[in-house]
């Protein structure tokens, strides 16, 4: 119970991160990045746990196996979440949310696996002299990884109204402002359409990555679900309804869409 909490708050304070972050403020992407890496590796390793007690008669995998086999891996982790959730439909149980757009999904992991294996350290390592190519910003990773992509999905008419009204900005206050901001990857920003663009972009991109990442705990929780229902009394192991804490994630892609904060 305590575990699943901890990994409940995590994930909704991550997400809440995520829906704020922005170039002016790196604080927040740090914040999500911690957050969404923790809280999804401790939901993943529950759904591991607990499916190997059901499969091995009750018993847990050891300490060190556990960990030999996954560490901070969320990739290898998910990937082991598809195959127990593919056994329980090949089984029967009735499994309603899939995962919208696996690219999404597999980039959005594969930069959250870097940050919890090497790069959460990174600003240290640049401080310190640390190998260079040890790993990459973590920020101008999830930029690149998942803002981009993201960001060519944008509709034209969304994007033409965007670049008028930097337009508009440029033309009243672009001779009276002097501006000093850095994107994620490390352009400078100079001229006040540039800053309104890039600002509106990213507010685009971290609404939709955090759609897509709740999405991701959603899949799990409905794996959480189906296996906790399976851990009756009389079954190899007893769990409560670790399920229920993360209710608020089991909802439509309309409801998770629109959230700004997961904390209540």
């Amino acid at each position: 119970m305590r575990e699943s909490a901890l990994a409940r708050m995590s994930l909704a304070e991550g997400l809440a991160n995520l829906r704020k972050a922005h170039h002016m403020d790196a604080g927040y992407y740090h914040q999500a990045f911690f957050g969404l890496s923790i809280g999804l590796e401790r939901l993943l390793k529950l759904i591991v746990l607990i499916d190997h007690a059901l499969t091995h008669d009750g018993a847990l995998p050891a300490t060190q196996e556990f960990k030999t086999a996954y560490g901070h891996d969320l990739t290898r982790l998910f990937a082991q979440a598809i195959v127990i959730r593919e056994r329980l439909d090949d089984e029967g149980e009735t499994l309603r949310w899939g995962v919208p757009d696996m690219e999404i999904t597999n980039r959005i992991l594969a930069v959250l696996t870097e940050f919890a294996r090497v790069t959460r350290y990174y600003n240290l390592d640049v401080l310190t002299g640390a190998d260079p190519d040890a790993g990459r910003d973590p920020i101008a990773a999830w930029a690149v990884e998942v803002g981009r992509v993201l960001e060519d999905r944008q509709s034209p008419a969304r994007r033409q109204r965007d670049e008028r009204d930097a337009a508009t900005m440029q033309r009243l206050i672009g001779d009276r402002t002097v501006l000093l901001q850095e994107t994620e990857t490390g352009g400078a920003l100079h001229r006040v359409d540039e800053a309104v663009l890039h600002g509106r972009r990213t507010e685009f991109v971290q609404r939709e990555a955090t759609f897509h990442t709740a999405t991701i705990v959603r899949y799990l929780v409905e794996t959480l679900w189906q296996l906790c229902d399976r851990c009756r009394p009389g079954a190899p192991v007893e769990v409560p309804e670790l399920w229920e804490r993360f209710e608020v994630f089991y909802n439509g892609d309309a409801y998770l869409r629109r959230r700004k904060t997961f904390l209540s």
